[in-house]
């Protein structure tokens, strides 16, 4: 069966290759030839440089911390989604992952509204209780922030695994008489392992890459790695130790998703069984689990409380002038538009975004579908990279390599889109690949048989039944071009900032216009994030019924 495609059979997989290789590898080979082509013993003194190891250190420490403080909540909400049947179950399971994908900007403009300086519960503590917090650029609260968006996905994912492989050995564990505690620590541990170990690593590596949050609540007292790449790339503009830095950090994240790969294909080859049927709550140790998840789902939804509550209530009243400031521009602004600019430029970037990525990923996914060489396993291995390398890495190489003909695109219009759709690109190519492999065999028989053309099959057959895993893709490639922040702090034209760049901007000037606009940009950005996700839900559930 062939695809009806301009390029012929056998070579459509060049497109979207092509475009891996020029906007993928060659900008990480140009950082390499940086670090390795530049005189001096730049490699040396940043080696031996104590700063350099405390900023490995520090890093190192905030994503350990980080998989600790969020697999302890996310092993206890798992083992209730996993066991109970409740009210509101389902509802919860649809929201999972919602802070997951929610844009770090709107997720740091949150917190800075529940817990900064000037933040709803710092305030209430200051007035009515005579207590000081301050974790306005704390260590603490970029703790608070990694659980906020990690222990959604963390917890779904040992759900689903718990629900096949948990609870199986449990009735024959209770027949020789285990207790809760060996069941715990003998039982269902020990079949958790492979996920827990593979979860840890996950939640470690988005720890250790997030720049937003370090960035955005850290401010000078805390520096990440990336956040001393952004310091020296930008800031100083000494690319050696950059590009350095860049390879430091590409070899420590490849080392954690080689382990998170084979971590993945144990879990994955693991025996399954049958889901066991999810039981009522009845007695009182099975109200307390609920209860701690609950109070667990109430402290998640806090921030974006906080964040409405302050676009809403400025100076002690209600007011909609953080959102009115939003369509005009006032006077010493460090803005050159009205914010709302921003988002009509974020939305048209989104849009280029989902296209390119749908269009290049569709082709893949359908190459690889059909593919049965040996070639099939690594060009699946290639268009999964761009996931494992940092943003901003990525948008140090592109100022590096695209800069000079003949790829001179450091003042186009086109930089931000192309870096969008290259960080979505591996999640659409696998949401797509995913649904097109679910597809039987025996249905390309079926049309074989029946005489369907290569085309008729297309629209007919494999359209229909990819409907909904396109609208998905779409979703999550628009989602994930609104909210991105790393690669595009570096490449983004002033004439073109978007959402994300213009909320840092506010927040880092004083001033309460300033503060009013930064959340109710954030609450815009947060509504649009919010009713894609309600979206690809919906059609999820749909698709399964």
């Amino acid at each position: 069966m062939r695809f009806p495609h301009l390029f012929g059979r056998r070579y459509a997989w060049l497109v979207p290759v092509l475009f891996l290789l020029v906007c993928f590898i060659y900008p990480l080979f140009t950082i390499l030839w940086v670090s390795f082509n530049w005189a001096g013993g730049g490699m040396l003194a940043l080696l031996t440089d104590a700063t350099t190891w405390y900023v490995v250190g520090f890093t190192l420490r905030l994503a350990s911390l980080s998989v600790v403080a969020t697999l302890l909540p996310a092993l206890v909400a798992s083992f209730v989604f996993a066991r109970y049947q409740f009210w509101g179950r389902e509802f919860f399971l649809s929201l999972s992952l919602l802070p997951f994908v929610m844009p770090i900007s709107v997720t740091a403009t949150a917190f800075t509204a529940l817990l900064g300086e000037r933040g709803i519960i710092t305030v209430w503590l200051q007035h009515a209780l005579g207590i000081e917090l301050d974790l306005a650029q704390s260590f603490t609260l970029l703790i608070l922030v990694h659980i906020f968006y990690n222990y959604p996905l963390a917890s779904r994912l040992l759900t689903d695994y718990w629900r096949e492989n948990g609870f199986a050995l449990e009735p024959v564990a209770r027949v020789y008489g285990a207790s809760a505690w060996v069941l715990w620590w003998r039982i269902r541990l020990p079949i958790l392992f492979p996920m827990l170990a593979s979860v840890s690593l996950l939640v470690f590596a988005f720890s250790f890459t997030s720049f937003g949050t370090v960035l955005l609540l850290g401010g000078n007292r805390h520096i990440t790695l990336e956040v001393e790449i952004y310091r020296q790339a930008v800031g100083f503009l000494n690319f050696q130790d950059a590009a350095w830095l860049s390879c430091l950090q590409l070899i420590l994240m490849g080392t954690v998703f080689a382990g998170y790969g084979t971590l993945q294909r144990a879990w994955l080859s693991g025996t399954r069984h049958r889901p066991q049927p999810l039981r009522p709550s009845v007695t009182l140790t099975d109200n307390l689990w609920l209860g701690g998840v609950f109070i667990l789902w109430a402290a998640l939804l806090l921030p974006l409380v906080a964040l409405i509550w302050s676009s809403l209530y400025l100076g002690g009243e209600w007011s909609w002038a953080g959102y009115r400031g939003l369509f005009a521009l006032e006077r010493r602004s460090v803005l050159t538009e009205p914010p709302i600019r921003a988002m009509l430029h974020s939305l048209r970037f989104a849009l280029l975004t989902t296209i390119g990525a749908l269009s290049l990923g569709g082709v893949m996914a359908y190459e690889l579908r059909r593919m049965r060489s040996r070639w099939a396993g690594w060009l699946d291995w290639l268009f999964m990279m761009p996931l494992a390398t940092s943003t901003v890495t990525l948008g140090f190489g592109f100022i590096l390599a695209l800069d000079e003909p003949p790829l001179n695109l450091r003042t186009s219009f086109w930089m931000i889109p192309i870096a969008h759709t290259l960080v979505a690109l591996p999640i659409v190519m696998r949401t797509l690949l995913t649904a097109w492999r679910a597809i039987p065999n025996a249905l390309y028989e079926a049309s074989r048989l029946a005489g369907a053309s290569p085309l008729n099959t297309f629209l007919k057959l494999e359209f229909p039944l990819l409907r909904g895993a396109i609208v998905t893709a779409g979703m999550l490639a628009f989602a994930i071009s609104l909210g991105e922040f790393g690669a595009t702090l570096f490449i983004a034209r002033s004439d073109f900032q978007t959402v994300p760049l213009i909320i840092y901007r506010l927040l880092g000037q004083p001033g309460g216009n300033n503060y009013a606009q930064a959340m109710s940009l954030s609450v815009l950005l947060l509504l649009l994030t919010a009713f894609g996700w309600l979206g690809i839900r919906f059609l999820a559930n749909q698709d399964q019924r």
